[in-house]
């Protein structure tokens, strides 16, 4: 497995630019494996109606996005061991970062954040 900030996946899902990424946070000694996934898109708004529907809609992309990169870790971790990898989601928090605002335009632009860190034995 590699333990690095090492790969990462990017999409074009919806109007949404997206990445999903896997980081290694650490071993305790006889405990478990954490891990760090997180997933960035940028969104596009006009108004703080649809700017929910936005967050909203990121949101459930970002839970797709971090579950299929868990997948595929699982998937690649048991091609190189041979073994299953099990995991257990201890902490999923998202935030979103006001990018643009325009002084002529309605439109604005913001960088959702989603991150789950998981233990892997």
């Amino acid at each position: 497995m590699n333990d690095t900030w090492g790969k990462s996946s990017t999409a074009k899902s919806g109007s949404n630019f997206a990445t999903c990424k896997v980081g290694f946070l650490g071993k305790s000694v006889d405990g478990p494996t954490q891990i760090l996934l997180t997933y960035n898109c940028i969104m596009s708004f006009g108004d703080i109606q649809e700017r929910h529907r936005e967050q909203e809609f990121a949101s459930r992309e970002g839970d797709s996005a971090l579950d299929a990169c868990l997948e595929r870790l699982k998937k690649e971790f048991k091609e190189a061991t041979g073994r299953t990898l099990k995991s257990e989601t201890i902490l999923v928090d998202d935030a979103w970062d006001l990018l643009t605002l325009g002084q002529h335009s309605g439109r604005r632009e913001a960088l959702y954040k989603k991150k789950a860190i998981v233990e892997v034995r």
